[in-house]
């Protein structure tokens, strides 16, 4: 009796033993089935994060992309704008200066003599005593005459002469410093150039 009640102890102990290593082994799997889903998580979101991330990446250097394009024609836009607008001060500044031009011949003796004292007060301070100035062909026959008197003292050796492919407002000095190209064309071409000079340093 006492034999069967010990083998009976020893069942329920086996038996609790064996539902207590169940139950461990259950609780440790389920556990660790957790730990795994966990793990499967965090692994699930690192790997989405990584493709989040790249895809970002992927976006934002298509967006830089398509920013540098727009920055670029924008530029070049505001370039061509600037340029455009270059060429309409230039074609203002030229109609301003061919204005001023055409007011000085429209001053008749008065405005020429002005411009040829000043170049015959140049040459005589380079030491030059002799001048030809060359002019237009004018209504008056005594125009070349008058204006040799007027300018007698700055070049005691003066010529004046007329020159038949001169248009009105033209006139030419050679002297020993060199030859002055007044020429309407040729002042117009001067300020045009020393107009495009500045646009460039600016």
């Amino acid at each position: 009796e006492t034999r069967r009640e010990a083998a009976g102890i020893l069942a329920e102990a086996r038996e609790e033993a064996e539902m207590l290593k169940k139950a461990a082994y259950e609780e440790g799997y389920a556990a660790g089935f957790s730990a795994g889903k966990e793990e499967g998580r965090k692994t699930g979101y690192n790997e989405g994060l990584a493709a989040g991330w790249q895809s970002g990446l992927d976006k934002a250097r298509e967006i830089m992309n398509m920013a540098e394009e727009v920055r670029q024609a924008a530029h070049k836009a505001r370039e061509n704008a600037l340029a455009s607008l270059s060429e309409d001060i230039l074609h203002l500044a030229m109609d301003i200066a061919e204005k001023i031009v055409r007011r000085e011949i429209a001053r008749g003796d008065h405005g020429l003599i002005s411009l040829l004292e000043e170049i015959l007060r140049q040459n005589a301070g380079m030491g030059g005593k002799h001048a030809l100035v060359r002019l237009p062909a004018g209504e008056d026959p005594k125009r070349a005459a008058e204006i040799a008197s007027t300018l007698n003292e700055l070049s005691p050796d003066l010529q004046v002469v007329v020159d038949e492919t001169l248009k009105p407002g033209d006139f030419l000095v050679e002297s020993e410093a060199g030859i002055f190209d007044g020429r309407v064309a040729t002042r117009l071409s001067l300020v045009e150039s020393a107009l495009k000079a500045v646009e460039q340093r600016a």
